[in-house]
């Protein structure tokens, strides 16, 4: 399942993503609600800082730092994250708020990040959220997106922050049989997320 789970992300990364059908609300596997709400002690054992330096996330003993994944633009992602032995990789974008106008916020950047990826991920479906959410002092919202290509199915937790420094857009990525084993342990490896002094 790893070389499958993969293909979608490596397909996610060239915003090939077509929709699946949106599982029942009543599903408990895919209730990130409760878990966003809730806020549990981080186990993360080391610390992986961005290409630039400007944020840093902690990852649990069972996760290693990849490389090579890229934007929908050919940038690498600033900071990649992934399972050992999982289907699961977390995906952080950095972008400057000196390239934005000083008026830009957070809802308008969620509000660019979702559209991108409902224009360009054919078919994704918002399955729950915004759901507000603070994060080491930086405010943000977050959204489930469920999703699925070439047969595959994808799960996708999206979150914008808004830092001193940057907007950060986290991707966090799992196979629907995964979500709920795997959905609180990428949560805490979301909270964990610093921007840099």
């Amino acid at each position: 399942m790893v070389i499958k789970l993969s293909q979608f992300i490596l397909l996610l990364s060239l915003l090939t993503l077509i929709g699946c059908d949106q599982p029942k609300a009543t599903d408990k596997a895919f209730d990130f609600k409760s878990l966003i709400e809730k806020r549990p002690t981080s186990t993360a054992t080391e610390i992986i800082k961005s290409s630039s330096g400007k944020s840093q996330i902690q990852i649990p003993q069972n996760w290693r730092q990849v490389h090579g994944n890229r934007t929908q633009d050919g940038h690498l992602y600033d900071i990649q994250v992934a399972m050992n032995y999982g289907d699961s990789m977390i995906l952080i974008i950095e972008e400057p708020l000196i390239d934005f106008d000083p008026n830009y916020r957070l809802s308008k950047y969620t509000e660019l990040t979702l559209g991108f990826i409902k224009q360009k991920l054919k078919h994704a479906r918002i399955h729950s959220g915004p759901f507000n959410i603070e994060i080491h002092g930086m405010r943000g919202k977050q959204h489930v997106i469920h999703g699925s290509t070439d047969g595959i199915k994808g799960v996708m937790l999206h979150t914008t922050l808004q830092g001193r420094h940057c907007f950060y857009q986290i991707l966090a990525i799992t196979s629907p049989s995964r979500l709920e084993k795997e959905k609180e342990e990428l949560l805490k490896i979301v909270r964990s997320f610093h921007e840099a002094v």
